[in-house]
């Protein structure tokens, strides 16, 4: 009887921890879309980029901008006082790479008004993950411009995934457009 209600626990335990698993699937990185180096960027609308600003953000159906949404961003090179415009051009993308941004959010992520969740650091909040796609751009008539970056939004560590092609798309549309071809 004692060997019984040993195996017994063990086997209680063991199916709590089976159970405590989550099956929900984080997108390796390997596996997202890749966009080919030498894929042409049709910018098809002027963009400003805010004075003291670097970037100018874009994100489709959004009233307003919303960092727990896929979005994305031109990025120009350096800073100045005065606004800046990406005029309607054709891009080359040079470079493509997956980049990663943390993040802890300094106040806990209420959920369900019940719950909280802080991260592990010294009680400082939730960390927060952004996966990016990273296009470096060329042009020979706006030389400033120096990247366009997209991003699948904030989300905890473990729900955290690129933007896929079909997202980059739609945050793009009627701005921009991606030709792997001419």
């Amino acid at each position: 009887m004692k060997h019984t209600m040993t195996y017994l626990l063990w086997f209680l335990l063991l199916g709590l921890a089976i159970g405590c698993q989550t099956t929900a699937d984080r997108s390796p990185w390997a596996s997202a879309s890749t966009i080919p180096v030498g894929t042409k960027l049709h910018l098809q609308k002027p963009l400003v980029v805010p004075a003291r600003d670097n970037q100018v953000f874009i994100q489709q159906n959004r009233e307003k901008y919303d960092t727990y949404y896929p979005f994305c961003y031109f990025e120009l090179r350096g800073i100045t006082d005065e606004a800046r415009t990406i005029n309607p051009d054709t891009f080359t993308i040079s470079r493509v790479y997956r980049d990663e941004t943390e993040f802890v959010q300094s106040q806990p992520i209420r959920v369900a008004s019940l719950l909280h969740i802080s991260g592990a650091v010294g009680g400082g909040g939730a960390r927060l993950i952004v996966q990016t796609t990273v296009m470096d751009l060329h042009s020979d008539k706006q030389p400033s411009v120096r990247r366009l970056v997209c991003a699948g939004g904030f989300a905890l560590e473990y729900y955290a995934t690129p933007p896929t092609m079909e997202e980059i798309t739609k945050i793009l549309q009627g701005i921009a457009q991606l030709k792997t071809s001419d």
